[in-house]
């Protein structure tokens, strides 16, 4: 070791850049494996979306199934509903009552259907413009 005016020299240098490196590479491999998980993840979702009525394909938060109780026929008779040419309005209202119907069906409580049903109807009428109008392309 080289003693230099109180400086002090030695093969540090390299192992500290070999350790760097190897965190470097150990950071790499986390994150190689994130993206994967979030890939497989994606894939899932869309997979999944693919085969969920309610919402629009970017929206795969909003849930087929309520209080126990599967209101996709509801969902998917409301998608068939726009791409038939129904008025928007009548689509929507019908959607409404066939949520709430599909709800208490499935034993849910009139109590939890009727709020349910008035947040899915109003969610189409207020924010379903779009989704109707590209129907009305296809």
């Amino acid at each position: 070791m080289l003693k230099m005016g109180g400086i002090t020299g030695g093969g540090g240098g390299a192992s500290r850049a070999r350790a760097s490196a190897a965190k470097a590479r150990a950071a790499a491999a986390v994150a190689s494996r994130a993206k994967a998980k979030i890939e497989a993840a994606a894939k899932v979702a869309a997979a999944t979306k693919a085969n969920d009525h309610c919402g629009s394909k970017d929206s795969a938060w909003v849930p087929d199934k309520v209080w126990g109780s599967n209101i996709s026929g509801a969902c998917k008779d409301h998608d068939k509903n726009y791409s038939n040419g129904t008025d928007k309005l009548k689509a929507d209202l019908t959607f409404t009552k066939d949520v709430y119907t599909d709800c208490v069906d499935g034993g849910a409580s009139p109590l939890l259907c009727g709020p349910t049903a008035a947040i899915y109807g109003g969610s189409v009428m207020l924010f379903g413009g779009s989704a109707y109008n590209n129907a009305q392309t296809q």
